[in-house]
Formats: C-alpha cells, structure tokens, sequence
C-alpha cells in the first residue's frame, strides 16, 4: 500500500523457510519449515524507489499453522495491513499461534523513529484475548494515531458475524512488553461495534469485512452483509453504516442501502482438496471494498461476493 502523501511503499509478504540453503542442501533448520511474514518498507527518492526496512512481522513453524488450511480456502484470515498519510505510521494484521499454538489475530503497529531514529519500531499492539480473530481489515487516520480493525466472530463455524474495535495510540511506555495476548499502548475509543440486527455469511464478515476511517478518525465506515437467517449471497443485500465519535462514543448516523444493490454472487467455482463442489472462487475481488473521503463526507463501496 502507497502512503497518501505518495513517500512510503509498505508490502507485506509470506515467505517459507524449508531449512534449505541456496544449494538445495539441508543446512541447520532443515527439520522445521518456518513461516515468515515480513513487512518490506519503501521510501521514494526523486524517481527511485529504495528499500528503507524489511522487519519479520512473524515467525512460526508451518506445523502451528496447519489448522489455517484444513479446509482448502477456509483461512480464519489473512495478513492485512494500512499505512498513514506520510507513511510514519504502519499497521500489520496476521495469525499470530501464541504459546498455546492456537491461531489468534494480532494486530501490530509500527512507527518511524519510535525507538530508534529513521527506523520503525513497533509502538502498540492488539492481540486476541478471546475467540476471536482480529485484523480482518485495518484502516488508520491520517496521522496515525487512531487504528480501527474488524475481527471474524461466529457462532456457527465458518459462518462469520464480525466486530469493528476503533484504538488509540496512547505512547505510554516505550518498552514492549513479552509477546502475547493483551494490548499494549493502546486505549479503545468507544465500545465494540456489531451489527445491529443479526447476520452472519460464508466464510466472510456479515460486518466489518471491510472498514474505513476518514482522515481525522472520528467517522468511520462499516459495509454490512444483510442475509437474514441465511448464510449465501443469494438471499444477501450490501449496506453501509456510518458512525461518527461524539462525546466518547460511536454514534450510527446513517445507513447507506439501496432496495436495487443487489449483493453480486459471482460465478460458482470448483475447486478444493476434495476435488468437489460448493467452493466459491475468491478470483473477482475487485469490486468488493470500502473507501471514506478525507472529511468523511464520501463514502464508495462495491458488493461483489468474494468468495
């Protein structure tokens, strides 16, 4: 993702290490594969683009990510990330196992110049303290300060329902704590959103798939999956809801919806471990996102079914 401003390249990336060197000989890891999730930063000079800092997000043996891939194309989520206007700023959502190896979302946020000039240092982090997997879609505010990330819940796996939590970088201690589950220099603003009536959808978030923040961080917008008791695209409708922070609460002041926006199944697709039916192809991608204007005044969103 490009920063606003158009200075910073942030990539993020999911690389295996199998323990091989470059000769295709087994060097010292050779029994344990390892999965790495690196965030790759890149800053702009005249007409060239240089690589900044590569920092490993995430380092876990693919034994502890196995159940992500037990059902072909049934991921709890994947890695995600947002960057600010200037690019000071970067968020990171990925699978993170803890130490009881379960997979649980977490949420990190790097800074320039946090603990070490002209380099990103990670300032605060959100990790999952119940079931629940944060960091289905991350949006921060221009100055990057506020973060607000949509988390997958259910009641019915992997029919997911989903939550909107909106954070604010606090800067109280400069000094990360041992990873696991909690927050660290973050303060939540407001309560937890979710849907206001109930819904939940295959394999995708009836709330908060995708989010968006406006530029100050005080508006926020939300695509909601309307499906009644049903669970497919079929029975869907697309809306929107728009929230704005007054008086230290998130206040729903408008929901977009259209009786003619149809929510667009897209075309069925078969595919899978099994060889069988029922998997829907996450190859028409485009048309399903979110999008606020800097004062929050615009809103643009499409509802292709993504998978």
């Amino acid at each position: 993702k490009l920063s606003g401003d158009g200075s910073t390249l942030a990539i993020l990336a999911d690389r295996v290490d199998t323990g091989l060197d470059s000769e295709g000989n087994a060097s010292t890891l050779a029994s344990v594969n390892i999965k790495n999730t690196r965030l790759y930063i890149y800053k702009r000079n005249g007409e060239q683009w240089n690589i900044h800092s590569t920092i490993v997000v995430d380092e876990t043996s693919l034994s502890e990510t196995a159940n992500e891939n037990q059902f072909y194309g049934n991921k709890y989520l994947n890695s995600n990330l947002a960057i600010n206007k200037n690019g000071d700023f970067i968020a990171v959502s990925f699978l993170d196992s803890g130490d009881n190896s379960d997979l649980l979302g977490r949420v990190n946020l790097y800074k320039l110049g946090f603990s070490t000039d002209n380099e990103y240092g990670l300032c605060a982090f959100s990790a999952s303290l119940g079931v629940e997997y944060l960091g289905v879609d991350l949006s921060l505010s221009d100055d990057g300060t506020i973060l607000a990330f949509s988390s997958r819940t259910w009641s019915s796996f992997p029919n997911f329902q989903g939550n909107v939590r909106v954070f604010k970088f606090t800067e109280t201690s400069s000094t990360p704590p041992a990873i696991g589950a909690g927050v660290f220099n973050f303060q939540q603003l407001g309560s937890t959103l979710t849907n206001n009536v109930f819904g939940q959808y295959f394999r995708v978030n009836a709330f908060g798939e995708k989010i968006a923040l406006n530029g100050n961080g005080d508006r926020l917008a939300v695509l909601r999956i309307d499906t009644g008791f049903n669970s497919f695209s079929e029975f869907a409708s697309a809306r929107v809801n728009i929230y704005e922070y007054q008086s230290d609460a998130w206040v729903l002041i408008q929901q977009l919806q259209n009786n003619d926006f149809d929510f667009d199944p897209g075309e069925e697709a078969h595919y899978g471990n099994d060889g069988g039916t029922g998997y829907r192809q996450e190859d028409s991608t485009s048309g399903f996102d979110i999008a606020i204007s800097q004062d929050g005044k615009a809103v643009a969103f499409g509802a292709i079914d993504p998978f």
